[in-house]
């Protein structure tokens, strides 16, 4: 679980939920987090979200990727460069002016080392000779040597 009771507000939840009103004045002491910690072990996540529901003490559940993703807004796009489409996650906020969409795919490998590299004060003839050396690649080529890892 995740206690985020930063907030006089949510640590008084807590401790009154908990029935612990001796720690209304040790929010930021650290000895607390221990005697949280056998607090919180002897419940399930079901129980703590449950209590959370009745107190509204700023808690939720910690959940691994799996169970995250498992509920979350995805897409799949096509990338160019994989053998399958992948699946993307949605933008996690929302804005007025610039939203997000969570539809289009990330660059291929190599689809902008040239812009890159010219920016960063490359001549054309470096870039070439960084290609054939193998140390970039460059848009469409294919993975060889180090680039696997």
């Amino acid at each position: 679980m995740a206690l985020g009771a930063l907030e006089p507000k949510f640590w008084a939840a807590l401790c009154g939920g908990l029935g612990r009103d001796d720690l209304l004045g040790r929010q930021m002491d650290p000895a607390v987090a221990g005697e949280l910690e056998t607090v919180f072990a002897a419940r399930t996540r079901a129980e703590w979200a449950a209590f959370d529901d009745a107190h509204g003490c700023c808690l939720e559940p910690v959940r691994g990727l799996g169970e995250a993703l498992a509920d979350a807004p995805l897409s799949e796009v096509e990338q160019p460069g994989a053998a399958a489409p992948v699946r993307l996650l949605a933008p996690p906020v929302e804005f007025g002016r610039t939203p997000g969409d969570g539809t289009r795919p990330g660059p291929a490998l190599g689809e902008h080392t040239d812009a890159v590299l010219a920016r960063l004060g490359y001549g054309p003839d470096e870039i070439a000779a960084l290609h054939a050396a193998g140390a970039v690649a460059g848009a469409g080529a294919m993975p060889q040597g180090s680039f696997l890892a």
